[in-house]
């Protein structure tokens, strides 16, 4: 394993990896999104005016490809006016038939946007329609095309509540994949150090602990962020975060473990077998635990992952570089710090460098 670790070429790919995760996820632009729609609800037989808020999107002044909708799965309202403001304001008016059918005592309808430059676009539950008894008024004749189409140009998906924080995706999710690949690398050293009792392989079950405990600090922090954006605190209670905070506590006892053992081959196996423990606890903690639970984590909690809605064409080949960039520097950092410990150790593994 230390020859593969010394090996150059593999090194020099995460560079360009790294770098074209980051120069796209941060510049590729975000696709066309709906921030707001005001006023949310009516009732029927109303006429009303809908303020519409979007985000990167260019509508025109007499723009012929440009059509406005509300529809669910029993009924589609078209819009009887388009009043542009700007490219991103729209004042559209809706005639809400009075025999409209609704189901229950509200009705919410997505509301849905169309342009030749943007695409087809919508934001979910925009709008709701409530039930009013005898009320009168004309009967409105919804007569339309939905033409459901892509944006122009490359754009990264504009997803409601998450919008530009989406990036985030590149960055935060690949640190905590390059963790837990460390901490395997660690975990199964440690049992090639228990069947073996080499040395190099304890050096690098340390080295690749402390590299993998640095990636989890840095997963944790952008999360912060993240969740800051998406769900208003940095820290909330959930069962993902908590069970981080744990994995991580876990593993800075193994770090005091070590420093508190004196004689090196005892430090060796008994943080060996510490650290076998660890990782399954860490395992648990992170993946196992939040799945069993609600977690306000995509794929957590019975909630759908990425890959289903969001990990679309632009993303795919960003998100799986910065992976594998920062899986390879992961690496490489475990690669120099246990060198650099067998060096300064002058022992007989010296024969690796």
């Amino acid at each position: 394993m230390m020859r593969l670790l010394r090996q150059r070429w593999w090194k020099f790919l995460g560079i360009p990896l790294l770098v074209y995760s980051v120069v796209a996820g941060l510049y590729i632009p975000l696709g066309p999104g709906i921030v707001s729609v005001k006023p949310d609800s009516t009732q029927r037989g109303t006429v009303i005016a809908l303020d519409i808020i979007t985000y990167n999107t260019h509508f025109r002044e007499g723009d012929p490809s440009l059509n406005v909708v509300l529809k669910n799965e029993h009924n589609l309202i078209c819009n009887n006016d388009i009043t542009y403001i700007s490219p991103t304001h729209l004042n559209v008016e809706f005639g809400i038939d009075p025999n409209l059918k609704i189901i229950g005592k509200k009705d919410f309808y997505n509301l849905i946007i169309y342009n030749e430059q943007d695409g087809t676009f919508f934001l979910r539950d925009a709008f709701a329609i409530g039930r009013q008894d005898s009320v009168v008024g004309t009967a409105f004749q919804c007569l339309t095309i939905l033409k459901p189409a892509s944006p122009s140009g490359i754009t990264i998906p504009n997803r409601e509540i998450l919008y530009e924080s989406i990036r985030n995706l590149f960055y935060h999710v690949p640190m905590w994949f390059t963790m837990i690949l460390l901490m395997l690398f660690s975990f199964v050293s440690s049992i090639l150090y228990l069947s073996k009792a080499r040395a190099t392989d304890d050096l690098m079950a340390s080295s690749s602990a402390v590299v993998g405990l640095f990636f989890g600090l840095l997963g944790i922090l952008t999360g912060m962020q993240w969740a800051k954006v998406t769900w208003g605190a940095m820290w909330v209670s959930d069962p993902k975060l908590n069970g981080a905070a744990l994995g991580i506590l876990v593993y800075l006892a193994y770090f005091v473990l070590r420093g508190s053992l004196t004689n090196a081959q005892s430090r060796a196996r008994i943080s060996a077998v510490y650290n076998v423990f660890a990782f399954v606890l860490f395992i648990v903690f992170i993946l196992i635990v939040p799945r069993m639970t609600d977690s306000l984590h995509p794929g957590s909690g019975g909630n759908p992952g990425f890959n289903t809605y969001d990990l679309d064409h632009v993303m795919r080949p960003i998100f799986y570089s910065a992976v594998a960039g920062f899986t390879i520097v992961g690496f490489w950092l475990v690669s120099l710090i246990t060198r650099y410990r067998i060096l300064k150790s002058s022992s007989s593994e010296n024969q690796y460098l």
